[in-house]
């Protein structure tokens, strides 16, 4: 039986080629994305999805520490929130 081979050019990373005029409006997205970061820190959304007991009860904690927050960054973070704790229980229940 044959080894495969690998075409060197399939496992090239693509990057998109954007047009001078492109590439500063590019830049500057992600500039302003740098700068806006997030609302609530991610080591406290982590603290709340290990002590939380549910999805509302974590939906409670968010709810605490992003009270200065507005509706759709709470369902942003909450919707990231609950995958993490799917992830998380999927990593522990491996684990087991």
């Amino acid at each position: 039986m044959a080894a495969a081979t690998v075409n060197p050019q399939a496992s090239r990373i693509y990057t998109p080629v954007f047009t001078k005029q492109q590439q500063a409006v590019e830049n500057l997205g992600d500039q302003l994305l740098a700068q806006l970061g997030s609302p609530v820190n991610a080591e406290l959304i982590r603290t709340a999805i290990n002590a939380a007991s549910d999805p509302e009860d974590l939906e409670q904690r968010l709810a605490v520490l992003m009270s200065g927050s507005s509706q759709d960054e709470f369902a942003q973070a909450l919707s990231y929130s609950l995958f993490a704790a799917d992830i998380l229980g999927y990593v522990h229940g491996i684990e087991s």
